[in-house]
């Protein structure tokens, strides 16, 4: 449908198409690698280490979709994880 066609009086409607979802994680030969660009920003500036953080962490990557995405892709656990230049065990 067109994205600007008119109503039935002839005014113009404008109807956005919904944003494209940016993919959040692919496959690599040796476990999984998160693609997504905030996951990894947030990843590069958090305090991993520290639970509290890496459980807010994990909260993110659900919110922004990662999280369901390696689990399409097979992720389980003891599997490699990586992003950017950070690795995990997925537990």
């Amino acid at each position: 449908e067109d994205a600007q066609a008119p109503d039935e009086a002839g005014h113009p409607v404008l109807r956005p198409r919904p944003a494209s979802r940016e993919k959040g994680a692919i496959r690599i030969r040796d476990g999984f690698r998160v693609t997504h660009s905030r996951a990894i920003r947030l990843a590069r500036g958090s305090a991993l280490e520290d639970w509290t953080v890496r459980v807010q962490y994990h909260s993110e990557l659900a919110r922004l979709g990662v999280i369901r995405d390696l689990e399409e892709l097979g992720v389980g656990p003891g599997a490699t994880v990586k992003v950017g230049d950070l690795e995990f065990e997925w537990e």
